[in-house]
């Protein structure tokens, strides 16, 4: 097996050597293996021996696209599992894992939420390390004073978002382009929906979430197949099957264009302008991905750094992306400028949008897009949490388990043709969702 510098000097070298053709370097790179354990849960494990090192997360259909009407619950329970649990408290917790240099981390994304740790991979740390995280989600108590704690830190983040600009952009934008929807919602909450919150919720969306059905495990790092399967047993327990968590739905079909300018005392005007796009497996993924690449994707190197901040003069910087999720997400072009000059600002950003749909790439900026890809690829891999968090991605959206090994050619396979069709599938610049958050007059 190559190590982890090895396979960044080999696959840097592919990369170059072929200048982006339509060669193939399909290969193996990550392989990750699959199973189930006993109680019906997907496990997927990829092995590295290259240093002692265990990365391990759990990952449930628990995110806050599941919160219903009670903004910031899914956050607030995910926060809450290592408060408490029928053996520890949270300051036991704490010093467990700080006494044999284990590290968790958990979160709460739109579409999921995660319980992760990091653990030397020797048996004497990672034992005792694994045995207190199997804990505290299998046996969570939420403790009232503890739930109270968090609450009240809930609310002070949110009366902080009120003094940023750009977490207001955002919030705003998510609520015009997804109504009432699973999306719309602010994942930390809004002040009125966490100040009704109660131990008891907490509780109801933890049994409900929290379940076998809901859960893959996710393993990186210095083990063996049977060792990998042992810890997989040991990490949920007896963690009840449960139902599977109930499908999303979008609110409604289709969107309204729509512009809302706020008011924010500000030098700078925050603009976010876009649209809902695709789910994460639509097959025109990578089209749109290389095709955005070039639109906002490259830093220096897009149509709208050049139009918008180098013969504009109009922004310091501007981008474009692609969100895609479970459900269709949303594509989004973003940037800052002064207020006097937000108006010329955004009808430039929309003209370089409507007559990149309309024309499509170059040859050569299909070239530069493909080779910046593909040429970026290794340092997506270059440690065992990367690697991880792909194999997260992986195992989330359902992609296929040779998708990193096959991502630059699905790369290279990309054409101009592709990506202007796709895009005039997608992204119909007469119909788009304009946030400005700033000083400037309309």
């Amino acid at each position: 097996m190559f190590t982890r510098i090895s396979f960044l000097i080999w696959t840097v070298f592919m990369a170059i050597s072929t200048n982006g053709s339509a060669q193939s370097t399909n290969r193996q790179i990550v392989p990750i293996e699959h199973w189930q354990t006993k109680n019906g849960i997907n496990v997927y494990f990829v092995q590295a021996h290259e240093i002692p090192i265990v990365d391990l997360s759990v990952v449930f259909s628990a995110g806050s696209s599941f919160d219903g009407e009670h903004a910031g619950l899914a956050t607030l329970t995910n926060a809450m599992l290592d408060e408490g649990t029928k053996q520890l408290s949270s300051d036991e917790i704490a010093q467990a894992f700080d006494d044999v240099g284990a590290q968790l981390r958990s979160g709460v994304e739109l579409d999921y939420a995660h319980v992760s740790l990091r653990s030397m991979s020797d048996k004497k740390f990672l034992d005792p390390a694994v045995s207190v995280f199997s804990d505290l989600i299998n046996n969570p108590t939420f403790p009232h004073a503890d739930f109270k704690r968090l609450q009240q830190q809930v609310l002070r983040a949110l009366q902080e978002q009120e003094q940023e600009p750009g977490t207001i952009a955002e919030l705003a934008f998510y609520s015009a382009l997804y109504n009432t929807g699973p999306y719309s919602k602010p994942s930390l909450g809004t002040p009125e929906t966490v100040r009704q919150l109660s131990v008891e919720d907490l509780v109801r969306f933890y049994k409900h979430h929290y379940t076998a059905s809901n859960a893959h495990i996710v393993l990186v790092g210095d083990l063996k197949r049977p060792d990998a399967e042992k810890l997989a047993e040991k990490i949920l327990g007896d963690l009840p099957r449960g139902d599977n968590t109930y499908a999303l739905k979008l609110s409604d079909s289709h969107f309204n264009s729509s512009v809302k300018n706020i008011r924010f005392p500000s030098a700078q005007t925050h603009i976010l302008i876009g649209q809902r796009a695709i789910p994460r497996l639509s097959a025109d993924y990578f089209p749109l991905s290389v095709g955005n690449q070039i639109l906002g994707g490259g830093i220096l190197t897009s149509r709208l750094y050049k139009t918008v901040r180098e013969k504009g003069g109009l922004a310091y910087s501007v981008y474009s992306y692609f969100d895609a999720m479970k459900m269709p997400g949303p594509f989004i072009i973003g940037l800052q400028t002064r207020n006097e000059q937000a108006k010329n600002a955004i009808k430039l950003a929309r003209e370089t949008l409507a007559n990149y749909v309309t024309q499509g790439p170059t040859a050569e900026e299909l070239d530069e897009a493909k080779n910046n890809l593909i040429n970026g690829f290794p340092l997506r891999l270059a440690s065992n949490k990367a690697i991880l968090a792909n194999v997260v991605n992986i195992t989330t959206y359902g992609l296929p388990l040779d998708y990193l090994d096959t991502y630059r050619d699905h790369i290279r396979n990309v054409s101009a043709e592709d990506i202007k069709a796709s895009f005039q599938r997608h992204i119909n610049p007469k119909s788009l969702v304009t946030i400005t958050v700033g000083n400037s007059i309309f």
